[in-house]
């Protein structure tokens, strides 16, 4: 029987078994199952590499742009914060209890203070020391003006008669604003009359303020004095808003209150240097005073006014703040320009 002829691949067709035969067909989708998966993490592990970097990018900037704005909100803080202490040390931005403020109207030519005699300083009552004779003589000063109430300190130089500092008053003097006084000697508010006040534009900043006590109060006057140097004990009356904002008093007062009176508020110091501006004595102390103090009395240890508080600097590469009083030697002859005679030690 013949061999049966060998058969021949047919041109262009690989023999069973061979590479790229029919063998390897039945093998493609399993090759093909496996590369898909690694071209898929591929494509996932730059896109995450690249998103990865754009977060730490986006992160980073953010952060610098946050820093960046806080420090310039920080420094804004600070600017203000030293503006405002260059600013004379009253302003109290609320509004009282007392009902809207007169309307304003033509301003009135102030009364002369000529014709006022001699004053007589008080002395301490029964039972009275020093400090309770400057106390009596220390008056909270408010002023009602269009858009907010002002508050400072003043103090009787006669039985009627009160100074404080003309920026405590300025919207009475402008607007004709309505201001009270009150102490525990006053037993309350009492309606305050401008009678004379210094001008704006200057250095020396006085405002004199008439009242009437009610009868049967009597607060004291305190007498000046001439005499102050550089290391002479010094103590500071007043109504800082640091102390005053948190006295019960003073929240019954600005909700209409008259008969509320606040305390009034003591600190003791130094006097560091007294200083000559053009012939007004600048004396830098460190009894502490702050918004509010404006207006009131610089007292030495005998109970006698050496200066009127009125301002404070602040050195900025120290931080520390200088407490100055416009002494009493330019008051004294200020007020005989006026007419008034003021109690002299």
């Amino acid at each position: 029987m013949n061999a049966p002829a060998p058969t021949r691949p047919a041109p262009g067709r690989p023999a069973a078994g061979q590479a790229g035969g029919p063998g390897w067909k039945k093998y493609w989708p399993l090759a093909l199952g496996l590369l898909l998966p690694l071209l898929l993490l591929a494509v996932l592990y730059g896109l995450g590499k690249a998103g990865l970097a754009q977060r730490e990018a986006t992160g980073k900037l953010g952060l610098e742009d946050w820093q960046a704005a806080n420090l310039a909100t920080l420094e804004a803080e600070i600017e203000a914060y030293k503006r405002a202490l260059t600013r004379p040390p009253c302003e109290l931005p609320e509004r009282s209890g007392w009902g809207p403020a007169p309307a304003a109207g033509p301003a009135e030519e102030p009364a002369s203070l000529a014709g006022e005699g001699p004053v007589s300083p008080s002395t301490p009552e029964a039972g009275e020391n020093l400090t309770d004779l400057v106390e009596r003589a220390t008056v909270l000063v408010l002023v009602d003006g269009p858009a907010e109430l002002t508050r400072g300190t003043g103090f009787f130089i006669t039985p009627n008669i009160i100074l404080t500092n003309r920026h405590v008053i300025d919207d009475l003097r402008k607007n004709r604003a309505r201001a009270l006084v009150t102490s525990k000697a006053l037993g309350g508010a009492v309606e305050a009359r401008l009678l004379r006040s210094t001008r704006p534009d200057e250095l020396r900043d006085y405002a004199f303020l008439e009242v009437s006590p009610p009868p049967g109060r009597n607060p004291a006057v305190l007498a000046l004095s001439l005499e102050i140097r550089r290391a002479d004990h010094i103590s500071s009356w007043g109504y800082p808003a640091l102390f005053v904002k948190t006295d019960p008093q003073m929240a019954a007062l600005l909700a209409g209150d008259i008969s509320a009176v606040p305390e009034v508020v003591y600190s003791e110091g130094v006097v560091s240097v007294v200083q000559d501006l053009d012939g007004l004595p600048l004396i830098n102390h460190t009894a502490e005073v702050s918004h509010g103090n404006s207006g009131g009395p610089l007292v030495n240890g005998r109970g006698e006014v050496v200066g009127i508080n009125t301002m404070i600097r602040v050195d900025e590469q120290s931080n520390r703040q200088v407490n100055i009083a416009l002494g009493s030697r330019d008051i004294i002859n200020f007020a005989a320009g006026l007419g008034l005679t003021l109690a002299v030690r």
